[in-house]
């Protein structure tokens, strides 16, 4: 899933972060003491996992894939214990869950959440994750002139076209062998 899309979606639809939201691939980064932040609020997306299932078809290929993703929160804590800040947390929340449940990010069913958790709190900030989940789907039937996304497709890709069919049929009321009927259907070319 690409985090642009839902960059875009948080940043039109979370007046809180005044526009404050960035893509992250290294979680790692955003808690240590030492990182700079963007200013506080701020939200970050971090792709976390991919969870396939089983394929449904190999011809063509079909298998469902549910795709995570945390909207990481960084806030100012307001007081040592962090007391002051789990309301604006609860407020957020509901922004994100407003921007965010029930829309689709390109090419995947409605986002869901998929719970929260505390990653960090000290004086300087506190760190929290809203975790989301939404399925996609790899392959399946293609539409003329899309790309081929599995290696079924590559292969089909590179069969020849079907021109011509030719069938004999043996219409006795007991197998005899001989051929009754023949019928040839000649199709037209496909179109490249």
């Amino acid at each position: 899933m690409k985090i642009t899309p839902i960059i875009s979606q948080l940043r039109s639809y979370c007046p809180s972060f005044a526009g404050r939201v960035a893509g992250a691939l290294e979680l790692a980064a955003l808690l240590d003491d030492a990182a700079p932040l963007m200013a506080l609020p701020a939200a970050y997306v971090v792709p976390t996992r991919e969870d396939p299932q089983s394929p449904m078809t190999t011809a063509p290929y079909l298998q469902d894939l549910e795709e995570k993703f945390d909207v990481v929160v960084a806030l100012a804590p307001g007081d040592e214990r962090g007391q002051a800040v789990a309301d604006r947390l609860h407020d957020l929340r509901a922004e994100l869950w407003r921007a965010l449940l029930g829309w689709s990010p390109p090419d995947c069913d409605p986002v869901e959440y998929d719970g929260g958790a505390l990653l960090m709190l000290n004086r300087g900030r506190v760190i929290w994750r809203f975790g989301f989940t939404a399925m996609s789907v790899i392959g399946g039937i293609r539409g003329a002139g899309d790309a081929p996304a599995t290696w079924h497709d590559v292969e089909r890709d590179g069969l020849a076209d079907l021109l011509r069919v030719h069938i004999d049929v043996d219409n006795g009321p007991v197998p005899d062998g001989e051929i009754d009927q023949q019928l040839q259907i000649t199709l037209p070319a496909a179109s490249t």
